[in-house]
């Protein structure tokens, strides 16, 4: 009897775990790309400003921890303009 409820316990768990994690990655994902936004436009305007050194910062930063993301080659074109200057 004891393993047949420790088994069922352990599903039980693990089933409110999965549907915890589940609902909290759409949340996240947003969250995430928010961010990755939000930081190009500050560098952006970091950038706009004069302040190339930030922008600098800020867009390698972003390029360093998405590789791979959309705005990855515009970044890359936005630091050859921030060092160009």
């Amino acid at each position: 009897m004891t393993s047949k409820s420790g088994i069922l316990r352990f599903a039980a768990i693990t089933l409110v775990a999965l549907g915890l994690t589940a609902c909290a990655s759409n949340d996240e994902l947003q969250t995430e790309v928010e961010s990755i936004t939000d930081a190009y436009n500050e560098a952006q305007t970091s950038v706009n400003r004069g302040n190339f050194r930030r922008g600098i910062q800020i867009f390698e930063a972003i390029q360093a921890r998405y590789p791979f993301s959309d705005l990855a080659r515009q970044i890359q074109l936005e630091l050859m303009y921030a060092y160009y200057n």
